[in-house]
């Protein structure tokens, strides 16, 4: 690899210049359909009318994520030119009778002509927040970012290097520009990524890549590509601004107009849900359904997706407990569903059901809206090391840390190994453990894959880290956990213990007092459940956490156990159930 290039003169110092916060129209257009950055369609119900070849691609990958699109004829067109009447539409026509506003659907029109805006503006209806007209959009002019990049690079001479720190989709989109656009020479732009995804792709532009900051010096004008803030990349971005002998331009900025849980509390909706729900009755419990006028004879039916923060009552203790897998079907939510009351989908008897405290609600994201959830409740409980490593309120923000990143590797089904634990499940394990195991060892009794204790040893990393122990004898699946802790450049903390978990007791008693989380999910007989707590219960330091997984009816063995021997024992107290995840803390 080479470095990037000598300086040629020196530079006066100058401020860092930050990203413009006006967004451009491509940005607001992106805004309104995607709520920032396509994790979720912001407005359920997209209608789309006019030319074919105008609209492109919008109907198709771009709004993939809306909850349901439609079509409307636009009798301006001819027929072999009209996107609704198109032998390849398939999607169905809207009403012609409900051309009325609705904060759930949005029209999106070719051309400012079209009829069906008249009606739409008679009705009350504002553009660009019931409707769009996507002539008056200009999506080839340049991102502010690109403009503030211009207005810099005349202050440099051709031959002046160029650090880009951060080979992601928004360094090929300033590198492309700076090629392109500005015929710059691909020697004199370096490129700073630890990805060797990235630094390939850098590579084959004939771009200088640089293996670590060292270099960064010579650099006359050093940007910070990401969006979001990398940890890796901004300590050197940083330091080239302090240095103050280089320009510097900074593209971080929040993605997402808003959070993506909008809170009705004591409910909690995503954006979609927000617009397509209400709960104004006597109770704020209760949530139905809020159609546009005359949509219901086109509309399928709905189902909301809810994880549920309840209080339980198990043995004599009242017990937080966050659940994920409750729904509504159309029919409750036609009729004003009230998620006060125990729900059918809860595996937990109607019995230890003691109160509702909060629900979640969403339309259309199964995945985001239970991370996002467990962020939220476990805010509550461990508020600093959840802002620290989960410090993202929106799904378009996700990657401002590397557990953030890894965390949306699961969401987007990316993770050479998978947790097999829920979505929620692997949120608390990575807050859990850079709250109890940031100064000491981490102990996972049964890994499969790794996938679990690769959250956890990620959240968990620290400038002096301690090891990651774990035991499983399952030597097929070793292989794996070595080669993703190594790929995060963890593995010198990890230590496998390829035996059972009874045999390798004996050899960890060194550590007693001194575990920061246990992590118990082994072997699921009641015996086999009962000897990992009681040889490994005594590792834990006090104050450290004891995590139990398959607290479940569907595990009875596991749930006898904790019914039998841990709830009553005095060293625990328990702090919460996430899903089937027993979270106990042990007493000084």
């Amino acid at each position: 690899m080479t470095s990037a290039p000598t300086i040629h003169r020196p530079l006066a110092s100058v401020p860092a210049i930050t990203r413009a916060e006006t967004p451009s129209q491509s940005d607001l257009l992106d805004t309104i359909l995607h709520s920032g950055g396509g994790s979720g369609g912001a407005i359920p119900f997209l209608i789309f009318s006019g030319s074919t070849s105008a609209l492109n691609e919008l109907p198709a990958e771009p709004t993939a994520l809306a909850l349901r699109k439609f079509s409307l004829p636009d009798p301006t067109l001819p027929e072999h030119l009209d996107f609704a009447r198109s032998p390849g539409n398939p999607l169905p026509h809207w009403p012609a009778d409900a051309l009325t506003p609705h904060p759930s659907a949005c029209f999106i029109f070719t051309s400012p002509s079209h009829p069906a805006i008249a009606r739409l503006r008679s009705a009350g209806a504002i553009e660009n927040q019931h409707f769009l007209i996507l002539s008056h959009f200009d999506l080839e002019s340049p991102a502010p970012s690109l403009l503030a990049i211009d207005s810099l690079l005349s202050q440099l001479t051709p031959s002046d290097p160029i650090l880009i720190l951060g080979f992601g989709d928004q360094g090929k989109r300033i590198a492309s520009h700076l090629l392109n656009t500005h015929h710059r020479n691909p020697r004199t732009i370096s490129i700073l990524d630890h990805n060797p995804d990235s630094s390939h792709a850098a590579s084959s532009l004939n771009l200088n890549v640089i293996s670590d900051d060292a270099t960064l010096s010579p650099a006359a004008f050093v940007i910070y590509s990401p969006r979001m803030v990398h940890e890796s990349l901004r300590a050197p971005f940083i330091r080239a601004i302090r240095a103050g002998n280089t320009l510097t331009f900074d593209n971080t900025s929040r993605l997402a107009p808003c959070e993506f849980l909008i809170r009705h509390h004591p409910l909690y909706f995503d954006p979609a849900a927000s617009r397509l729900l209400i709960n104004n009755h006597k109770s704020n419990w209760r949530v139905s359904l809020h159609l546009p006028h005359n949509a219901g004879q086109v509309l399928p039916p709905i189902t909301a997706h809810i994880v549920r923060h309840q209080l339980r009552t198990l043995q004599q203790h009242t017990i937080p407990h966050l659940h994920s897998t409750h729904t509504l079907s159309h029919e409750s939510l036609q009729s004003a569903a009230d998620l006060s009351q125990p729900s059918v989908c809860d595996p937990l008897s109607p019995s230890t059901f003691s109160r509702a405290v909060a629900a979640y609600i969403s339309l259309t994201d199964r995945l985001h809206l239970p991370a996002f959830a467990a962020r939220h409740f476990a805010s509550q409980l461990w508020p600093a090391s959840t802002q620290s490593i989960f410090p993202s309120t929106h799904p378009a923000d996700m990657g401002a840390t590397p557990f953030e990143r890894i965390l949306r590797r699961h969401l987007d089904h990316a993770e050479i190994s998978m947790a097999s634990q829920s979505t929620i499940q692997q949120v608390l394990l990575g807050i859990l453990a850079h709250h109890y195991a940031s100064n000491s060892p981490i102990i996972e009794i049964g890994s499969a894959l790794g996938g679990s204790g690769l959250l956890m040893a990620i959240a968990s990393h620290s400038e002096s880290p301690h090891p990651f122990i774990s035991i499983d004898p399952g030597t097929a699946t070793r292989d794996v956990m070595r080669f993703i802790f190594a790929r995060e450049n963890l593995a010198s903390r990890l230590q496998q213990i390829v035996q059972t978990s009874n045999a390798a007791a004996s050899q960890l008693s060194p550590l007693k007092n001194s575990v920061g989380l246990l992590f118990i999910d082994g072997l699921h007989t009641y015996q086999a459940m009962l000897d990992d707590f009681q040889n490994y219960a005594p590792l834990l330091r006090p104050g450290g956490a004891l995590l139990i997984h398959d607290v479940d009816p569907a595990r009875l063995s596991v749930f006898q156990v904790v019914l039998d021997h841990i709830l009553p024992d005095p060293r625990f107290k328990p702090l919460a159930l996430v899903d089937g995840l027993l979270i106990l803390q042990k007493q000084a």
